[in-house]
């Protein structure tokens, strides 16, 4: 799932719907923008990951992004940061790149079976996503430092606005259908699970 679209659409608001990717273009340019019209919002800390460690993540900071930096693939799931190979989430752009074979393979084996076709990669890719969670591992691209980078500037790009734009608070609404404080976990939580 993503933001709800009161709150995509206010994240693409405070970003002036631009990708806020940061490229190093080498030492001559420095780091530039990516600079291309966002056309997603990012949650930086994964929705999936927030709903397994019981957070909500309809409130959490978002960072919009065109399609390119969020789900691309070029050829590896490791790409390097700060380039302009680098997505959030490679494994996501690889099954965009593989839709259409699987879509004939599942039609081909709807016609044999009739009906039964052929798991995605998506539906693979999104249950290997919940695994990691539940097992405290990272599954999207980057670094817990990338992260924090993209969060500091978003909360100055956040603060920045609310100051010009006192009228245009972030929507407030409901929880996440999933969301469930009880997964919260304590701070001594598997600290004895050794």
């Amino acid at each position: 799932m993503s933001f709800r679209p009161e709150t995509r659409n206010w994240w693409m608001r405070v970003a002036g719907n631009m990708c806020q990717a940061e490229i190093y273009a080498g030492e001559e340019r420095g780091w530039i923008a990516c600079g291309k019209p966002a056309k997603h919002v990012h949650h930086i800390v994964p929705e999936g990951w927030q709903l397994e460690q019981g957070d909500e993540p309809e409130h959490s900071l978002g960072l919009p992004l065109c399609k390119d930096c969020h789900e691309s693939w070029k050829g590896t799931n490791e790409p390097l940061e700060w380039t302009r190979d680098f997505s959030f989430h490679p494994d996501m752009g690889q099954n965009l790149v593989q839709y259409g074979e699987w879509k004939r393979q599942d039609q081909h084996m709807r016609s044999i079976t009739g009906g039964k076709g052929i798991e995605s990669d998506f539906v693979q890719t999104a249950r290997a996503h919940r695994e990691k969670a539940r097992k405290g591992e990272r599954y999207w691209a980057g670094t817990p430092e990338v992260d924090q980078y993209y969060a500091e500037k978003m909360k100055i790009i956040v603060y920045e606005y609310s100051v010009l734009h006192p009228e245009d608070p972030k929507p407030d609404l409901k929880n996440h259908p999933l969301y469930d404080p009880s997964r919260k976990k304590h701070w001594s939580s598997g600290l004895f699970d050794r």
